[in-house]
């Protein structure tokens, strides 16, 4: 009878007093249909990095051509590279293509995909858009950055069941391309990809990609996507050379204005606006001043206007701006008050790139006001080794800039070095010490006794190994040894820790970047033997295997030799890349450097350089009449006015399905914040130094737990709309969470928080064998009020709130004798009451304060 009972009860059948004897509990049995769902719920770290159907992400279109664009890196590090957002939002502009995308899984989902440990293989690894392996797309495009993400994307296609070597890779596999600021020498990855894309793709992305996933071959596809401008084919016997590619202005609407907004904590959260490209500064060490150039700049009113756009589509609490040289934007004193106003109107602060110093200095202290953290790149320690870089700066110009930006408002300041330069010596490390303190000295309150505590949380000094890079004058200069290296990052780090914190690059990467930046293609053969023997994650400092890369390295052909000397100018495995700029020119910008002789800035002197880059119309700072105009309309969350008092509290009741099981507690806070700003309701801030929205959330939901019956109280400055709130929240709300009600409360409600005493469960999933031992069990533990079966393997309990052994996962551990790892599925909280028996939702007197 209780069998029949348990499978057939349309009613909750009460098991409080139910008494059991042994219990017949084997597992819990997994029912669960998604197998990433599964697979996240294993236990791995962050498994909101994998889920997708964050707020903007693509809908899934599987009529139409698949294309997945990979960041060889994790998605906390991917979602923030513009390049990727930048491509993505063209390729889905065209509304040709079904456009996914996937990242470097951590290296515990690593090992689950690649069966290490005690588990075996789950499946090839996925697009975190549609949850369908890599292999089975059109083709998959790499963003690649730097020469350290080169073992990653090895790593990705084993992952994912595509041959690495493209000789290799038969018609049913996808196309693969590679692009980004680290392939200007792409021969270290030759062998993996089967084209590569150089220079900036905007113009020609749709009809690439339209060529890649057309109709025919494999090899007539790839065939036909090589006329293309700026595509090489590495696997062609005879090298042909190929131009990288500039776009000829920054158009309004290549930007991408509804960029994906991550679910979970990312490197740069917060929305971005480029507002310019290249620089004619002419930096002998930076291969972005020389591949790309000119420079081109977007208008004050479209830098505002797209501000404006990202913000309303995204809901994001702060914005920043991108750029070579921030400061030598040519209308700077105009943009500085725009974004000022902006900041005001909008309740969103927008963070500045690195700053020129010298143009800084220019700047008009009660006009152009400034907030937070501040970056300078001095690069080096004295005005003569300044000198030789090209960066005519002086260290008084820097400290006077340091104490103006403190008169401006900054609340702190960075400062960027190399070491390791040609012709440094100990002198020029010693100049970085007394440069950085002359710093710390101007920015810290004067006569304090915390004035040594002070400076180090107002200066951070960061210092950079010196690589050399190809298409830049030191192209042909050679890297120092590795123990010379660390000696002087070791010197500066001693005498700048005593009034700064100091960060600093592992020296031991760099060797890495210089042996595979100016390598031939036998580094793609190093590339694969550090993957085969285990590397991975090059650019994380923990996980770098330097033991593999130093046996490697000792036992390549003279590489270690060949970039520890200055190497002939003729010594260019890279010279099939055509950049734009002579080599004449760079030869004698590396002369230039030797004799400390300066070369002027064509912007500024009006006076063309001759480097190739252009016709030599560039020289003068470009247009900036707007080609847009400025947006007017109701700023998200707020106004140029200071927070008014709260007029009203929302109580929100909202829930999280399927895949949004796996967000945590925090995540439901940023999302919360967003989704107010996109919805258009405007919240009360709180005071201090940064004002946040006033929300007080209910009980914390485990990870991986589903749910219907979870709060949130927002203080608003207006009322919300009486009518369709739910459905304006849902309207704003990603595509795994839903609201169930909204109801307006009175100011001093109690928060859910502090008025949450019970919670009901749903658990599914269970043997219906045996069930009743379960509900027994549950029934006899402590602080477990009720328990009912509610149907076919699936139970109903309500428990009190307030310690970790009462959750009912917990519970279910306890009882079924299972190791506390991995997540139970099937678990759904359904509703929260106050101490009275409420829900929340609808509180009676009882639950105000006071009362």
């Amino acid at each position: 009878d209780c069998e029949v009972v348990s499978n057939q009860a349309a009613d909750p059948v009460s098991v409080r007093s139910l008494q059991s004897g042994t219990l017949n509990i084997p597992r819990v049995t997994s029912r669960d249909p998604d197998r990433r769902s599964r697979l996240l719920g294993t236990g791995v770290q962050k498994p909101q990095q994998y889920v997708g159907g964050e707020w903007n992400a693509l809908p899934v279109n599987r009529d139409l051509p698949r294309i997945v664009l990979v960041y060889p890196d994790t998605y906390e590090l991917g979602m923030s590279n513009t390049g990727l957002a930048v491509i993505r939002h063209v390729l889905a502009r065209s509304g040709r293509f079904d456009v996914r995308r996937a990242f470097m899984p951590s290296p515990d989902m690593c090992d689950l995909l690649s069966g290490r440990g005690d588990s075996r293989p789950l499946e090839p690894l996925f697009d975190i858009d549609g949850g369908e392996s890599i292999r089975t797309a059109r083709a998959v495009g790499f963003s690649v950055s730097s020469e350290l993400l080169a073992t990653n994307l090895l790593a990705i296609l084993e992952m994912s069941g595509i041959p690495v070597r493209s000789v290799e890779r038969t018609e049913s596999d996808p196309i693969v391309v590679a692009g980004g600021g680290g392939l200007l020498n792409p021969s270290y990855l030759g062998p993996f990809v089967d084209l590569i894309f150089l220079g900036e793709v905007e113009e020609v992305a749709e009809e690439l990609f339209g060529l890649i996933c057309g109709p025919g071959t494999r090899r007539s596809r790839v065939e036909q996507a090589s006329r293309l401008p700026g595509v090489h084919v590495p696997a062609e016997g005879a090298v042909q050379a190929v131009r990288v590619q500039r776009v000829s202005a920054l158009r309004f609407d290549d930007a991408p204005v509804d960029p994906v907004v991550p679910l979970c904590a990312v490197a740069h959260d917060r929305s971005v606006v480029e507002i310019s490209r290249g620089c004619s500064r002419g930096c002998r060490f930076c291969m972005s001043s020389f591949v790309a150039r000119p420079v081109r700049e977007r208008s004050v009113g479209d830098i505002i206007s797209l501000l404006e756009r990202s913000i309303s589509s995204t809901g994001w609490e702060e914005a920043g701006l991108l750029s070579l040289s921030f400061s030598d934007y040519s209308d700077l004193a105009s943009l500085l008050p725009a974004i000022s106003e902006f900041e005001s109107g909008w309740r969103t602060p927008v963070s500045r790139p690195s700053l020129r110093p010298d143009s800084f200095l220019e700047l008009d202290e009660e006009h152009s006001p400034v907030a937070g953290r501040l970056t300078f790149a001095p690069e080096a320690g004295s005005d003569m080794l300044r000198r030789r870089l090209n960066k005519s700066l002086t260290g008084e110009q820097v400290v006077e800039a340091a104490e103006k930006a403190r008169r401006m408002g900054a609340t702190g300041l960075k400062l960027y070095f190399m070491v390791g330069l040609p012709m440094e010596t100990d002198d020029d490390l010693r100049g970085i010490i007394d440069l950085s303190s002359s710093v710390a000295e101007r920015i810290s309150p004067q006569g304090s006794r915390a004035r040594k505590r002070s400076s180090r949380r107002r200066l951070t000094v960061a210092i950079s190994p010196f690589v050399p890079r190809p298409h830049t004058p030191l192209e042909q200069a050679s890297q120092l040894s590795l123990e010379e290296l660390q000696r002087r990052i070791g010197l500066v780090r001693r005498g700048c820790s005593r009034f700064a914190k100091v960060v600093w690059n592992d020296p031991r990467q760099s060797v890495v970047e210089a042996a595979l930046g100016l390598g031939d293609r036998s580094a793609a053969e190093l590339v694969q033997k550090a993957r085969d023997m285990g590397a991975g994650f090059d650019a994380w400092r923990d996980l770098f295997r330097w033991d593999i890369w130093e046996e490697l390295l000792i036992a390549s052909d003279g590489l270690l030799e060949r970039i520890r000397r200055e190497r002939d100018p003729d010594d260019r495995p890279w010279d099939f890349v055509d950049s734009g700029v002579e080599k004449a020119y760079l030869r004698s910008e590396y002369e230039a450097y030797r004799n400390a002789s300066a070369t002027a800035d064509c912007r500024i002197s009006g006076s063309c350089a001759g480097c190739g880059a252009c016709d030599g119309s560039a020289v003068a700072a470009g247009d900036t009449e707007s080609a847009v105009v400025v947006q007017s309309g109701s700023p998200v969350g707020g106004s140029d006015e200071k927070p008014e008092p709260a007029s009203g509290r929302l109580r929100i009741r909202y829930g999280k399905r399927g895949l949004g099981r796996f967000s945590s507690h925090l995540d439901m806070v940023r999302l919360w914040t967003r989704t107010i700003r996109r919805a258009g309701l405007v919240p009360a801030y709180s005071s201090g130094y940064v004002p946040r929205p006033r929300m007080r959330f209910g009980p914390p939901l485990p990870l991986g737990m589903a749910s219907e019956g979870e709060y949130v109280d927002i203080d608003l400055v207006s009322p919300a709309p009486e009518r369709g709130v739910v459905a304006l929240l849902n309207e704003h709300l990603p595509k795994h969470y839903f609201v169930v009600d909204a109801v307006p409360v009175a100011g001093d409600t109690v928060p859910p928080d502090r008025d949450a005493w019970s919670a009901s469960y749903e658990i599914g999933m269970l043997d219906d064998e045996s069930i009743w031992d379960i509900a027994s069990a549950l029934s006899r533990s402590e602080g477990v009020l009720d328990v009912s079966i509610r149907g076919p393997g699936t139970l109903e309990i309500r428990s009190l709130i307030g310690s970790r052994r009462l959750r009912p996962d917990m519970l279910l551990r306890d009882i079924l004798g299972l190791e506390p790892t991995g997540r139970l599925p099937g678990i759904r909280r359904i509703e929260i009451y106050s101490k009275g028996g409420e829900s929340l939702l609808h509180l009676s007197g009882e639950g105000k304060e006071g009362a």
